[in-house]
């Protein structure tokens, strides 16, 4: 069911932020298979915090492969600069 947005006059600023919110749940993103254009998508291992998967993307923002960052630690990826 389709929730059509309130507009802002007719309701309070928590209303409002509650209907958005209610609204952001029903987007199926996580069915897109794809990855937003700025950013990177990095899993990691929790317990040992290595980096297990990483978008390949990576190069667009580092000039390098995602495979030099698997099995690296997370703290490996403050060490670079975006281009």
């Amino acid at each position: 069911m389709a929730i059509a947005p309130i507009k802002n006059s007719e309701i309070s600023k928590a209303e409002a932020i509650a209907n958005h919110l209610e609204i952001c749940q029903q987007e199926q993103i996580h069915l897109l298979g794809h990855i937003q254009p700025h950013g990177i998508l990095i899993g990691i291992n929790e317990s040992e915090l290595k980096i297990v998967r990483i978008s390949e993307n990576t190069t667009h923002f580092f000039n390098l492969p995602a495979t030099n960052f698997i099995d690296q630690p997370l703290s490996a990826g403050s060490k670079l600069v975006c281009v």
